[in-house]
């Protein structure tokens, strides 16, 4: 009997210490689960934001769940008009969120604004991605307060990663994503002082690598780009009516690819022109698009304003393109104003190593020597300086004669709303702009370089021109992904 009762303790202790043990494994898994769904961080940054509200003078609160360092408060603020207070620490979870906002409406009862860059995925995630399972904590920590402050404008910002990145996971990962999203909207909809933007599906922002830095996070510029579109007008807000086409637009972008882009990363590209190139100094920019896209070598010697002829009107220190040619071709930068892309292209020329790259030379210029009414041609003086047609022949005839194995592109002027879609004549020889256009495709034939013609073949006109302008002239972050796009299409039919 004793010996039956020693095998059943042999059998039972090590079977009650392997219970033991599962039960206190499921207990401190189930803790560790309960503190990263509603465990608040305890570090010195999150003091600090706290500590920052007793005092002081805000009527906005910024607060993000994605890298809040890339987003400029102060600047926000000065946008918005609105005395902001940004806290700086990354938000980790609902629970996070609402005791933070907590603290905000005991400090300040009254604040005009909430804004707010939400993860939806990242909250879904830390709930297995089970909507019935976070409905209920986005009604404790979030709508609760939305409810309870109807004066507050709650404005969020919902995530726009690259491209390349929503390519990386699985398909089963991405429609969790977009499922968290649509679940989040669908949660704000009843809430008349909630509002969503989203610019995930905007192909000129998550397509273009050099909108993101190696880790992935958007560069601070692009954060700036983001929060101007999110309050200059309500073109970004994600409604109900809106929702499934923009998260569909998305998904088509991820799905279906479109045609591999060239590897150029064996070109050194070199633009000059006018403020079509010149209009921003950022990774959205049309020669860092080409760049960014194919690899190449880029170099923006554009300068805003700049007709290709020579304007004896023109202010002191401004370059004809023969001019900009001349300075290229002997690296100088003598008394160049600095603050341009003229100056800075030519700087980081001379700096750069270029052994083993193709030359190639992308020149756009002509609305402003439209707008400006320079003439277009001079016949009885064809390489005259002063008219559009023979700066063209001057500047190409420098580069060809000193980088004779350089491809040459020459864009010609592209669409404009200015002067009645550049149908009024100007100046002292009456052109209108298609005047230009000719000239153009004339000079790029009489040289043997190649000639895109932006003006018909962009398709840019007076019905579609909102999209892809920003002013009527000068092309936006849509305009400048798309004409870089079509110049990496002709110098792929070159390579």
């Amino acid at each position: 009997m004793k010996d039956k009762r020693r095998k059943i303790r042999k059998i039972l202790f090590p079977a009650g210490g392997i219970l033991l043990f599962f039960i206190v494994f499921v207990v401190c898994f189930f803790l560790w689960i309960e503190h990263r769904i509603h465990g608040i961080p305890h570090d010195s940054e999150r003091e600090k934001d706290i500590s920052a509200l007793a005092g002081a003078d805000y009527s906005g609160v910024f607060l993000s769940m994605f890298a809040p360092d890339i987003f400029d408060g102060d600047a926000f603020g000065y946008y918005r008009a609105i005395p902001t207070i940004q806290a700086g620490h990354t938000f980790q979870n609902l629970a996070d969120i609402g005791q933070y906002l907590e603290q905000c409406f005991l400090r300040k009862e009254e604040l005009s604004l909430v804004y707010m860059g939400i993860d939806p995925y990242a909250v879904s995630s830390l709930y297995g991605n089970h909507a019935s399972l976070y409905a209920g904590d986005y009604a404790r920590y979030l709508t609760g307060q939305i409810q309870a402050h109807p004066d507050t404008v709650f404005e969020f910002l919902l995530p726009f990663p690259a491209l390349s990145y929503l390519r990386s996971v699985s398909d089963q990962k991405y429609d969790e994503i977009v499922e968290s999203y649509r679940n989040f909207v669908n949660i704000m909809l009843p809430y008349d002082n909630a509002r969503i933007y989203f610019l995930g599906y905007e192909e000129w922002l998550i397509a273009n690598p050099g909108n993101y830095d190696d880790g992935g996070q958007c560069t601070e510029d692009i954060a700036r780009t983001v929060l101007l579109k999110t309050f200059q007008n309500d073109h970004y807000l994600l409604r109900a009516d809106n929702m499934e086409e923009r998260l569909g637009h998305m998904t088509k972008l991820v799905r279906d690819p479109s045609a591999a882009l060239p590897d150029l990363s064996q070109w050194c590209a070199v633009f000059f022109g006018d403020s079509i190139f010149d209009y921003v100094y950022n990774s959205t920019s049309i020669p860092n698009v080409v760049g960014s896209l194919t690899g190449a070598q880029v170099y923006n010697c554009a300068k805003g304003g700049t007709p290709a002829a020579t304007d004896p009107a023109a202010p002191d220190g401004q370059l004809s393109f023969p001019e900009m040619t001349e300075r290229f071709i002997k690296g100088d930068t003598t008394g160049l104003e600095e603050d341009n892309d003229f100056f800075r292209g030519l700087q980081k020329y001379l700096s750069d190593d270029h052994s083993g790259k193709r030359c190639c030379f992308v020149i756009n210029f002509g609305l402003n020597d439209y707008f400006s009414g320079l003439p277009a041609e001079n016949e009885a003086d064809p390489e005259n300086r002063g008219t559009y047609a023979g700066a063209l022949r001057a500047g190409i005839g420098m580069l060809q004669a000193h980088y004779p194995d350089a491809v040459i592109i020459l864009m010609g002027p592209t669409y404009t709303l200015e002067f009645s879609e550049g149908t009024q004549p100007r100046g002292e020889q009456g052109r209108v702009l298609l005047d230009y256009v000719e000239t153009a495709e004339k000079a790029a034939e009489e040289t043997g370089v190649c000639f895109i013609n932006g003006y018909k073949e962009f398709g840019i006109n007076k019905e579609n021109q909102e999209q892809y302008l920003a002013d009527g002239s000068h092309p936006n972050e849509t305009g400048r992904f798309y004409i870089g796009n079509q110049i990496i299409r002709y110098m792929e039919k070159i390579k």
